[in-house]
């Protein structure tokens, strides 16, 4: 697909619509301003450029706080999916050979070091992310749902640290050895607290999260169209 070519659509257009009704209200250099943000929107940077290499996404939730099978492999496929829309990587080990791995190292794979499940599966980086906490809230009949994970990239060929770098981390006490990534979502209404509701919570969480931890090594717009 070539993505090179960039045409204006309808949303496009009912946006300029919008800004120049908008900017008719106002005069000289307010104008000029509004106008320069709507059109060029400031841009976050990415903590960390990776290189395009065969990339794992790796979730540990040792304490099972996502609560429901599958939801690892949700967040990995989110995050995934996420570097591969961005063109950050070409390519990203499936999910299918992270469980047959598993199933081949049986209680072993826990125990398996990072770097080596990435080389198991071809890959040259993992990007590892480890839950840390989830909560839903504690309102009675309200859920806030909050969640953390820590994140860091693995060089699965060198078995170094690429992010957060390690000699960034070993000479300022502000830097860790993992990037926390914390997400929250809007207040909603609890309808009974049944595991169908609960499971539908975790798959937003997982969505935000996927997000999120990608955002961590592109460069976006935060409002842009898609979320991405």
């Amino acid at each position: 697909m070539n993505r090179s070519r960039q045409h204006v659509g309808p949303v496009q257009l009912i946006i300029a619509l919008l800004i120049c009704m908008s900017v008719a209200g106002m005069s000289g250099c307010k104008a000029i301003a509004f106008l320069a943000y709507s059109l060029f929107p400031p841009k976050t940077n990415a903590f960390y450029h990776p290189q395009d290499r065969p990339t794992l996404v790796l979730v540990d939730d040792p304490a099972d706080l996502l609560g429901f099978p599958g939801l690892t492999t949700e967040l990995a496929h989110h995050v995934g999916t996420h570097l591969l829309d961005r063109d950050v990587v070409t390519t990203v080990v499936s999910p299918r050979e992270m469980h047959e791995l598993a199933e081949r190292l049986g209680d072993e794979f826990v125990r398996t070091p990072i770097d080596r499940i990435g080389r198991e599966v071809n890959a040259e980086q993992v990007v590892h992310i480890h839950v840390e906490s989830i909560s839903v809230g504690d309102e009675p009949g309200l859920y806030r749902p909050t969640a953390t994970v820590r994140v860091k990239l693995i060089d699965a060929v060198d078995r170094v640290r690429l992010y957060p770098s390690p000699i960034t981390a070993s000479t300022s006490p502000l830097h860790r050895s993992y990037h926390s990534v914390t997400i929250s979502l809007p207040y909603s209404t609890a309808k009974n607290g049944g595991k169908d509701e609960l499971r539908a919570i975790g798959k937003q969480i997982t969505e935000k999260l996927g997000l999120e931890v990608a955002r961590l090594f592109y460069d976006y717009v935060p409002d842009e169209i898609g979320g991405g």
